[in-house]
């Protein structure tokens, strides 16, 4: 197949940096970065309230965002019905000359030109790395008439709602099954016809502060577990490890409590309750001043915990700037009273439906970015002329998508 020759974007479209003439305070419909990242779109905004300065646009340009180029951030604009439309100069506004302005966006989107960018960008920090227009405007595109860069388009549009509705149903699996999870747990939980106060069958302790820190290698180094460590370790479940160590020894000295493995731990105070984390501790530990600990001599720690993920801690806490979780909001609820092997039995059946949601969202994660994949690898043999797309069938594109997507099940 021959390869047509490259233009530079320069040919094709032209840079548009008129500054807007426009009534301070009057409504406008602007593209600013923070906009565009919640939703790719731009938002309307009182004039007087923007702080910098605006380019004045006509509703067909391209927008490329100059901070981050990896990023990829790039907007086709829509003429607005009765609003002026503007962006930030942290864009660079192309108008198309002789060209669709769909191929020069995804032109800009393909991966090598985002390489070409990143390459190409000027500032000591890796947060606010800009490049200059003049280096989008040099960017390569193939050299094609317009007919041809319709169909080129019109294909990436097609190819990629297909990749996106995919996408859209695999982020949606995930809350899915955590809702049937919690509606087992529920189940589970409501079968039981008695309930008795928890402080009953279960003990309450509050962890403190404790002096010193110890190396993990330290013969009696235990972990000393806060509530970030709920979640920087990747585990859904367990805690058996922390970013600070403290001496077992010492903390008997100090009159602390180590907690043995088994008992389920949640936060006391603060926002952090509004993620409702559950964790069971793996290890024997000691756990600071912000954290509770519930545990239990006769109710299974697996069960424990399933229940524990059943109870909203927010709701529990006392309302306030900053809501906390006391002895007597904990001694007010009720736990199923079920003897320990019906316990145990449907903990364990739990447990499976836990494991099997969370092996699930990791299949998934890895399903969204094997299409994210696919997805630039076909904008970038579109825009490079690497896939003749005018001879390729709908039937051979909905094989490259289904394997693209193999080992995912919707």
């Amino acid at each position: 197949m021959t390869i047509a020759p490259l233009h530079a974007f320069c040919d094709l479209v032209r840079d548009v940096r008129e500054a807007g003439a426009l009534r301070r305070m009057a409504p406008i419909y602007n593209y600013s970065i923070p906009a565009v990242e919640a939703s790719g779109t731009g938002t309307v905004e009182e004039e007087g309230d923007i702080g910098s300065a605006r380019i004045l646009l006509r509703g067909d340009e391209v927008l490329v965002s100059r901070l981050n180029p990896r990023k990829g951030r790039v907007v086709l604009v829509a003429p607005h019905s009765s609003l002026p439309v503007c962006c930030s100069p942290e864009f660079v506004a192309l108008r198309a000359r002789t060209a669709d302005r769909r191929v020069i966006a995804y032109a800009v989107a393909s991966e090598v030109n985002r390489q070409r960018l990143d390459s190409m960008v000027e500032s000591a920090t890796r947060s606010h790395q800009r490049v200059r227009p003049e280096v989008v405007l040099r960017l390569p595109v193939l050299a094609c008439d317009l007919p041809t860069q319709a169909l080129k388009a019109e294909f990436l549009d097609r190819e990629t709602a297909r990749i996106d509705e995919l996408l859209h149903r695999l982020d949606r699996l995930p809350g899915l099954l955590r809702e049937f999870l919690m509606a087992e747990r529920h189940a589970v939980m409501g079968a039981a016809p008695t309930r008795v106060p928890i402080l009953l069958v279960a003990r309450l302790a509050r962890g403190g502060s404790i002096s010193g820190r110890v190396a993990p290698s330290v013969s009696d180094a235990i972990p000393f577990v806060r509530v970030s460590d709920m979640s920087v370790h990747g585990d859904h479940r367990e805690v058996a490890t922390s970013v600070e160590w403290v001496s077992a020894r010492i903390a008997g000295d100090q009159g602390k409590v180590i907690h043995p493995p088994g008992g389920v731990l949640f936060p006391r105070v603060g926002m952090a309750m509004r993620g409702n984390p559950r964790r069971l501790l793996a290890v024997r530990a000691a756990i600071d001043d912000n954290l509770l600990v519930l545990s239990s001599a006769v109710v299974p720690p697996a069960f424990l915990y399933h229940w524990m993920c059943t109870v909203d801690l927010y709701s529990v806490a006392n309302p306030g700037a900053v809501p906390t979780i006391s002895e007597s909001d904990i001694a007010r609820l009720r736990i199923p009273l079920v003897d320990v092997e019906r316990a145990t039995c449907a903990a364990t059946r739990l447990d499976h439906l836990e494991h099997a949601a969370v092996r699930a969202e990791e299949a998934l994660e890895t399903g969204r970015a094997l299409l994210r994949e696919y997805g630039q690898a076909l904008i970038t043999e579109a825009v490079t002329g690497h896939i003749d797309v005018a001879r390729t069938s709908e039937r051979q594109m909905e094989e490259r998508l289904a394997a693209a997507s193999e080992g995912v099940r919707l």
